[in-house]
């Protein structure tokens, strides 16, 4: 009884305690203001969990968009996948533009999927790949070449690969064994320098544009010797030359020309002008291949064939992204197709000689591209760039 007593007194002198403190701080209707107060509390409390659960409950349904917008981008990309066993190559490409948009607008902000839309967007770029027929490629470094060997250009038969100095008038060799270019000219008489090489496979013979003249080396005689001409123009600037049936073609871009040196018993008669149609521009030539015709590659890509002097119809078809500052074009009769390399876009560009895209070989790392070589036989392509030869196997 005693113990009950006390307690009770404790108990009234807490609330008189607790009934002091809230006149003091609210006034004669503190108890109102407190019950008022608690209400508020209440009503603040009762708004934040429903902001917390209505945020929940959107970031729930937002998660589930979004699961849902990787299923159907997976679900594209395979369709473009399956269109590309069969062929259909703008089918798979409508598939991927349709997954890159919901990649672009529902997924790419969302951390939750960055591994899976990672592994997503791999399989994208591999269809791409696959519609623009492109093969990416990290060719194989041969050799470095010595600040001496600066032709810029690879001369080669079969599996055998010249290099020039233009300066010091000297061919060398590449040596297999040895990973490098190894000196091979055992002279040159009567030069100041050459300019342009060229193989000329039929006679086992290297010939060069040479600053007034042309010159020869025959391979087993290893000899650079001077070989006489006349040149038709004064003021001509040479862009690049090509050989066939003795007949040289110097292609001549300033004075919209492509002149032909015919193979004489004392060396090759003055240069005559072979182009004939009327209102061909080879402004910006850069690079001429030949076959039975010849095909003049101007550095925005575009692609001229000339048969007897006279253009015929060619257009490169299939490429998505046309050529850009292309420098450097290869084919002859034993090659099935025309190789253009396309410096700016850093690829090889590959096609049949109706202009019809086959492939194109992305260059990984490699950047300052000059000259390419194929052989004919394996179809092995040798890249020169940036002092160093490479090697992309077929």
């Amino acid at each position: 009884q005693k113990n009950f007593s006390g307690l009770k007194k404790k108990k009234n002198k807490l609330s008189d305690f607790l009934e002091n403190v809230t006149r003091k701080i609210f006034g004669s209707k503190g108890k109102s203001k407190l019950f008022a107060l608690g209400a508020v509390v209440v009503v603040v409390i009762l708004i934040i969990s429903l902001i917390w659960f209505i945020a929940s409950r959107n970031k729930t349904e937002q998660a589930q968009e979004n699961q849902d917008f990787m299923a159907q981008a997976q679900e594209l990309e395979k369709k473009a996948a399956d269109a590309l066993i069969y062929d259909d190559r703008n089918q798979a490409n409508e598939h991927l533009k349709e997954a890159e948009k919901l990649i672009a607008f529902k997924l790419e902000d969302d951390q939750k999927y960055a591994s899976d839309l990672a592994a997503l967007k791999e399989k994208i770029q591999a269809d791409k790949d696959k519609i623009d027929r492109i093969t990416r490629v990290n060719p194989t470094e041969l050799a470095t070449l010595e600040n001496s060997q600066d032709g810029g250009q690879i001369l080669g038969f079969g599996s055998d690969l010249f290099i020039y100095s233009k300066e010091r008038i000297k061919v060398y060799k590449y040596d297999s064994g040895e990973k490098k270019f190894a000196e091979f000219s055992t002279s040159a008489e009567g030069l100041s320098k050459l300019v342009l090489g060229v193989f000329n496979d039929q006679k086992n013979i290297i010939t060069f544009l040479a600053s007034k003249s042309f010159a020869e080396m025959p391979v087993y005689l290893k000899e650079i010797s001077r070989v006489d001409t006349d040149f038709p123009e004064n003021n001509h600037e040479f862009a690049d030359m090509a050989i066939y049936s003795d007949k040289i073609y110097l292609l001549d871009p300033k004075n919209n020309q492509i002149y032909r040196h015919t193979r004489t018993v004392d060396g090759y008669g003055p240069g005559k002008a072979w182009v004939e149609s009327d209102g061909v521009s080879l402004e910006n030539a850069t690079s001429l291949a030949i076959d039975s015709n010849i095909y003049v590659l101007k550095a925005d890509g575009q692609i001229l064939k000339f048969n007897r002097g006279e253009t015929s119809d060619f257009e490169i078809s299939g490429l998505a992204k046309p050529l850009s500052e292309a420098s450097s074009l290869f084919t002859s009769d034993e090659h099935q197709y025309i190789y253009a390399l396309d410096k700016s876009n850093q690829r090889i560009v590959v096609m049949d000689k109706k202009g019809v895209l086959t492939t194109q070989y992305a260059l990984d790392g490699i950047e300052a591209a000059e000259d390419i070589y194929v052989d004919p036989e394996s179809e092995t392509i040798y890249l020169l760039a940036d002092q160093k030869l490479f090697e992309i196997a077929k």
